[in-house]
């Protein structure tokens, strides 16, 4: 299974706050048939309730990537993720 999620193809949204990132990973993976990956910052900062600090940086990304790693455990070859 490792290999498969290391050669699996990945398209990643990056860009500001409501440039149009959710919209148009949906319309891409809605397009392409595969399964996408919310954007794990928003919901992280919302939680907080407070202003981010550089530590929150790297709860964000860990969390990111477990999220893209849950969705790549099914068996397809495309993954659409937001990142911001």
């Amino acid at each position: 299974m490792e290999s498969y999620i290391h050669a699996v193809r990945r398209i990643v949204i990056t860009g500001p706050e409501s440039s149009g990132k959710t919209t148009l990973c949906r319309l891409l993976a809605m397009h392409f048939g595969v399964p996408w990956v919310v954007e794990q910052a928003r919901g992280y900062l919302d939680a907080i309730g407070r202003p981010y600090v550089e530590a929150d940086l790297l709860i964000i990304a860990r969390s990111q990537i477990g999220a893209e790693e849950a969705v790549l455990q099914m068996p397809r070859p495309y993954c659409c993720a937001i990142r911001t």
